[in-house]
């Protein structure tokens, strides 16, 4: 396929070696040989600083939070710590093909949740992911001539060291030999025990001034307490006098009460008596009057039957003693008529008015006089009704009065009631202010014994506290050295043609100034103001005992620098080379000595290939 694509199209086949062979050339031109290959280390490291911490103190405040927030970390293996005086360094380790840079992210994340609750004299912690660009490209030593080992660690460090770090690729720039000097507190125990005797001897004066007052506040709670026992008194005389007059009264209305119950019994009893009395009587006029009306009809009903059963026997008569009739038809007209409906339904009806008669134990000769009778009775029924309710109205009226008589009592009761509960409530709220006085009369009196109890334990817990042994700790003296020695700037000024940065605060120089720092104010007597040196030796040293370069002899400083992952190792150095020339055209009698550059093996290994 491709031999016949290469006869076919030679031109095209021409391009395109063409192309590769100069893209081959273009990119072995723009090779960066390095030393090492790029790599990458599971592994970051936490940096912290704890000015004037011990070991324990960091270990505590800074070490232990940071492994408990780190083990929270996606794919860490392992949290190591150590807690060294003034530091804290905590290593991670992660699992083998973890992204670190990935894993920095959540490790920041951590840590800007636990910093934010740290105590202000913690510092921020620093992290560093370790990898090959660690190793230093190049560490060379320099020394200037005519100068001591002071002077050149004040040039390195003021000078070259800005110079150094601004060279094109390098990262940071590391010093060892280095003098650094620092200022030593040391307490001095005389001094603080002749001042803790003058400050002993201002609080003992303070407490006899205390204890007069103690005495006068003892004799106004006595006073208080005749007051309090003579309103007491006073109190229980009138108490005596409410309850008397409350028996009295209660006995007195409970008196009258009963009376007015007894009347409202029994006026409830008469008019029961005459209601029950009343409806016998009116179930007898009721009775009479029904049974005359009664009787009455019953009379009439007979009357009228027997006057017309008259005048059908007026007509049998008559038809007996018609002397033209034969004795048949005499016969036959007075049979038609007893035997009529007529005349047969007044038979009956006077037979039925005979049975009621009967019954009610009447006949009709005594029916006229029982209705005499019920006309009689009728009237004086009614007139016993008028008389019964005439009483139930007087015994009506009775009621009312009696009624009116209880809420008139109850009225009373309520006023006399009223002004004894105003007594008492009166006596009740001197009694409870009189508990009041008494329970803060307790409570002054418990405090005062308190007092003068405690006072003297509270001078010598004063006393404790105020030593200046306790107060003036390492801590302390740190926290205020650090509050007072600082410089910060706070912002420009202009004028026409210039610009001013302003710095507020001010750092402290020397060890002169350093020990008129103020401390504290004890606010005691007339004590003045503690200063540092009140209570410490301040002097200047450094770590010329602890660390020294020589250079040929001559004193010199360490330099190593590491480069930026982005640039190639030997540009670096290279880079790093042409400042040292540059810096010791520039100070004369400055002198590098490249001790190791990764630049010298790479040009090495390029002659090598070439």
């Amino acid at each position: 396929m491709l031999a016949k694509l290469s006869v076919k199209k030679p031109f095209t086949v021409l391009v395109a070696v063409v192309l590769i062979l100069v893209l081959g050339y273009v990119a072995v031109g723009k090779m960066t040989p390095d030393l090492l290959p790029d790599m990458s280390f599971p592994y970051v490291v936490l940096f912290t600083t704890v000015p004037g911490a011990s070991p324990e103190e960091v270990e505590l405040k800074v070490s232990k939070p940071l492994e408990q927030a780190m083990s929270s970390v996606d794919h860490i293996k392992s949290v190591t710590s150590k807690s060294s005086e003034n530091y804290s360094t905590v290593y991670l380790t992660f699992e083998n093909g973890t992204d670190v840079d990935m894993a920095s992210i959540d490790v920041q994340k951590a840590l800007g949740a636990i910093t934010a609750s740290w105590d202000e004299s913690i510092g921020t912690p620093v992290m560093m992911e370790l990898s090959s660009d660690l190793i230093p490209v190049t560490v060379a030593a320099v020394y200037q001539k005519d100068m001591d080992p002071f002077e050149l660690s004040a040039f390195v460090g003021d000078v070259l060291l800005p110079r150094l770090e601004g060279v094109s690729g390098v990262a940071s720039v590391t010093t060892a030999g280095r003098i650094v000097q620092q200022v030593e507190i040391e307490l001095d125990y005389d001094k603080i025990d002749a001042l803790n005797e003058k400050l002993f001897s201002a609080m003992d004066a303070e407490f006899e001034e205390a204890t007069k007052e103690l005495a006068e506040a003892r004799q106004k709670v006595s006073d208080g307490e005749k007051e309090l026992e003579e309103n007491r008194e006073k109190l229980d005389e009138g108490q005596e006098n409410v309850d008397e007059g409350r028996k009295q009264a209660g006995h007195q209305f409970n008196k009258a009460e009963q009376e007015l119950e007894a009347a409202r019994e029994e006026l409830d009893k008469t008019i029961e008596e005459l209601q029950q009395k009343r409806s016998e009587l009116n179930a007898q006029l009721e009775t009479a009057q029904s049974a005359r009306t009664q009787l009455l009809a019953l009379k009439y009903t007979i009357e009228t039957l027997e006057s017309g059963k008259a005048m059908l026997d007026q007509s049998i008569a008559a038809i007996e003693n018609d002397p033209s009739l034969s004795d048949e038809q005499k016969q036959n007209y007075t049979d038609a008529i007893r035997t009529s409906s007529e005349y047969r339904a007044i038979e009956n009806g006077l037979l039925e008015a005979e049975s009621q008669l009967k019954e009610n134990g009447m006949t009709p000769e005594t029916l006229d006089q029982t209705i005499s009778d019920l006309e009689a009775a009728i009237p004086q029924l009614e007139e016993g009704l008028a008389a019964i309710d005439e009483l139930l109205s007087q015994a009506e009226s009775g009621k009312v009065d009696l009624e009116n008589g209880a809420e008139e009592l109850k009225k009373k009761k309520q006023q006399v009631y009223g002004k004894l509960n105003e007594a008492q409530a009166a006596i009740d709220q001197g009694r409870a202010a009189l508990e009041l006085g008494e329970k803060e009369l307790e409570s002054g009196r418990t405090q005062l014994e308190q007092a003068e109890q405690a006072a003297a334990d509270q001078l010598a817990a004063a006393k404790e506290a105020a030593n200046l042994h306790t107060v003036l700790s390492k801590d302390m003296i740190a926290k205020l050295l650090s509050a007072q020695n600082f410089s910060m700037p706070a912002g420009y000024l202009n004028d026409s043609e210039t610009q001013w940065l302003v710095y507020v605060g001010d750092e402290i120089p020397d060890a002169a100034l350093l020990s008129q720092v103020p401390l504290f104010s004890p606010g005691i007597g007339d004590l003045d103001t503690i200063l540092l040196g009140d209570i410490a030796t301040v002097r200047l040293t450094d770590n010329s005992k602890a660390t020294y370069a020589k250079i040929n002899g001559e004193n010199g400083v360490l330099l190593s620098f590491s480069k930026q992952s982005a640039y190639p190792t030997a540009t670096v150095s290279d880079n790093v080379e042409a400042r040292f020339r540059e810096l010791e055209q520039t100070y004369p009698g400055l002198s590098f000595t490249s001790l190791m550059s990764q630049g010298d093996f790479i040009h090495m290994a390029r002659l090598l290939r070439s």
